[in-house]
């Protein structure tokens, strides 16, 4: 696991000079690229920086009990006024296509733990061993000494459960796994979090699945089961909008 000492102070260096960020979060946005959004937002509104958060897709609201926040589409933003571009999470999911307004003065930044991240960016701190993008900024935070606050906490807390699958995947080592204590810690309501994302599920959302089961294909050699939904599927079952990112996701 890499340590981007490097990477992250010069994280640190572009969010000191700049006086405004924008926060990239990818379409069909998930709980990993919000949460990480919105904690650093948190970070950079303390630092008195102005901050927006843009996204293609609207803010899921069943988060809102949890990670309050909002998401403008980037038709509403100056996009080329600002110092410093961040993208959190599956950037190549809508950050390409904001990329050719970003003009050569302002810096970019890429967090992200994906394989084969084809976006380019001044810092690119990428890590396929992470858990997730909220691990990375977690060890960015731990890396500068700064403060975690409750809030904060719940946020980064937030992205790590949803992207281990509640501290059940392969990714879950035991780094993650006490960094998920020290986040209980600072006060990050665990059993909230898990409820809110896993638990409490519409029942839009519930047909969507048993959709997706029903009409799923099992290949025995490889081990995979694939499924697929029918803009139809969506409409019969009333799926939201997060009712369909939380289906793709799992």
């Amino acid at each position: 696991m890499r340590s981007f000492a490097s990477e992250f102070q010069t994280l640190s260096y572009i969010l000191e000079q700049s006086s405004s960020v924008l926060l990239f979060a990818h379409t069909r946005p998930d709980v990993d690229t919000i949460g990480a959004t919105l904690a650093l937002a948190i970070f950079l509104e303390n630092k008195k920086k102005r901050v927006s958060i843009a996204c293609f897709d609207p803010f899921p609201p069943y988060l809102n009990t949890i990670l309050p926040g909002e998401f403008l589409h980037p038709s509403q933003l100056d996009i080329a006024g600002v110092d410093a571009v961040i993208a959190c999470d599956s950037v190549d999911r809508g950050f390409d296509r904001i990329s050719p307004i970003i003009k050569p003065g302002q810096a970019t930044v890429v967090i992200d733990h994906h394989p084969d991240i084809e976006s380019s960016a001044d810092v690119k701190i990428i890590d396929t061993q992470a858990s997730s993008t909220c691990e990375l900024l977690y060890r960015f935070f731990e890396f500068s000494h700064i403060p975690i606050s409750k809030a904060l906490a719940t946020r980064l807390l937030a992205g790590i459960i949803f992207d281990t699958g509640n501290l059940q995947h392969a990714c879950t080592t035991p780094r993650v796994m006490e960094i998920a204590g020290a986040l209980m810690k600072k006060g990050a309501p665990l059993g909230k979090i898990v409820n809110t994302i896993f638990t409490n599920k519409s029942v839009s959302a519930l047909r969507l699945w048993g959709k997706a089961f029903e009409q799923s294909v099992f290949y025995e050699k490889t081990g995979m089961l694939l499924t697929a939904v029918t803009r139809t599927d969506i409409e019969e079952c009333a799926a939201s909008v997060e009712d369909i990112t939380m289906s793709l996701r799992y």
